[in-house]
């Protein structure tokens, strides 16, 4: 693996990427690793990041840049890639994924012409990145676990303060939450993971947030006077063969009634709050580095869970309307919901992260301190694998005042790099960080 390595010219903005040598699903992943500069972009590029950086956030850039382009589905993959590639040398997504703990479960990839042996679960994440439209089209992907030397503590050192440009200068990001999935789906009446979120992708792509409130039944249907728009949700609804209740459907829970009120069906809102809970409970949203990968990230992002892949903003939608709607029923003290909240938090930091880019400097302190208490909160239900990482995996979303007086090098005793940053944040608790 060493001889995979050279350094990275920091003066250029160098990264490593990885480059698939066969996007057909042919077994085996065959990569290339290969350095580029972040400096390389297009000009026209440049300019279009220019015109409207002032009026959208760096997380929105990449949605608008490539919402620019229409192409017919029988459009070449090579088109598509040249068009919407912000570099001279092409693009890239990141991969969001965790390492787990499968002791001696490997699997090989080659490298540079080099059999390599990662965790199973990269080999399988990157098999997925391989076939998304992504993949297929001939984007990198950068993944921590590859795109740097782990061999090499100073190569690791350097990348702590880099995380935060990668994921949030990539063109999107893949939350890979796969794993082995034990539990048993017929109890919630689904034959895949994640297909009512799937249904929610596209409802809310094609008609809205406010549509997307309505087919939860939070809200009253006002929208379709002549019903049109309805029908149409409808037959998304028999098109994803989801046989549950839509809108302002209703079921008696005490009922063996079989009439049209619902037939003892339940809703749509009901069961996406158990794939919720079944989603969350993947140890992928445990992983601490998630909530730094996923708050920057850009709003191209996805989610990957079994076969389906949905966006990250939808993800944030649904948890969104439901948690709002568990408070308006009293339910957040149900066990259930209280188990939900830590993960509806993480999601609910990345639209703060977001307020606090785009907000004016005068805004900028207050929405800070904001952020400070939420990271608090989520630091305490996450766990990382090395103990300098309680401070690391977080340090890229403090302001320089911060970074500066952190010294990041894995060779030190955790304790002391606690000490240096809760020098530099006095409001965060010591409790939180050991």
């Amino acid at each position: 693996m060493q001889d995979l390595y050279r350094p990275l010219d920091i003066s250029k903005n160098e990264i490593r990427l990885l480059s698939f040598e066969d996007t057909a699903d042919s077994g085996t992943v065959s990569l290339l690793l290969q350095h580029v500069s972040l400096n390389d972009m297009k000009p026209e590029y440049t300019s279009f990041y220019d015109e409207n950086a002032s009026a959208m956030g760096a997380f929105q850039i990449c949605k608008a840049w490539s919402d620019r382009h229409e192409f017919l589905p029988v459009a070449p993959k090579r088109e598509i890639h040249d068009a919407v590639a912000r570099f001279t040398w092409g693009d890239y997504i990141c991969l969001s994924y965790t390492w787990g703990d499968d002791a001696g479960q490997s699997a090989a990839v080659v490298v540079n012409g080099v059999s390599t042996a990662v965790n199973k679960r990269l080999a399988a994440a990157l098999r997925d990145v391989r076939e998304s439209h992504e993949g297929q089209i001939g984007m990198k992907v950068w993944v921590d676990a590859l795109c740097i030397n782990q061999a090499d503590v100073a190569d690791r050192n350097a990348h702590v303060l880099r995380v935060r440009d990668i994921f949030g200068g990539a063109f999107s990001v893949m939350a890979w939450t796969k794993d082995s999935e034990q539990w048993d789906l017929e109890f919630l009446g689904l034959s895949q993971p994640g297909e009512h979120l799937e249904l929610c992708n596209v409802v809310l792509k094609l008609y809205g947030k406010r549509a997307l409130e309505e087919i939860l039944g939070v809200k009253e249907r006002g929208w379709g006077v002549d019903d049109e728009q309805y029908e149409e949700v409808m037959g998304l609804v028999r098109i994803h063969n989801v046989d549950v209740l839509v809108f302002d459907q209703f079921y008696w829970e005490d009922s063996d009634d079989s009439d049209d009120l619902g037939s003892g069906r339940m809703h749509l809102r009901d069961v996406l709050a158990m794939e919720l809970m079944q989603l969350f409970r993947k140890r992928y949203w445990s992983r601490l580095w998630v909530i730094q990968e996923l708050a920057v990230s850009p709003t191209t992002s996805t989610v990957c869970w079994g076969k389906l892949t949905f966006d990250l903003s939808t993800l944030q939608a649904v948890c969104e309307i439901l948690h709002a709607q568990s408070k308006t029923e009293e339910r957040m003290q149900e066990e259930f919901w209280q188990e939900l909240k830590p993960r509806f938090d993480l999601l609910a930091f990345i639209s703060t992260w977001r307020e606090l880019e785009a907000a004016p400097a005068d805004q900028a302190r207050q929405l800070l301190d904001a952020s400070i208490k939420e990271l608090k909160q989520l630091e305490q239900h996450a766990a990382c694998s090395l103990p300098q990482d309680k401070v690391y995996g977080l340090l890229g979303l403090f302001p320089l005042s911060v970074t500066s007086a952190v010294t990041i090098d894995y060779t030190r005793e955790s304790a002391d790099v606690v000490g240096e940053f809760l020098s530099a944040v006095p409001e965060w608790e010591a409790s939180t960080v050991n």
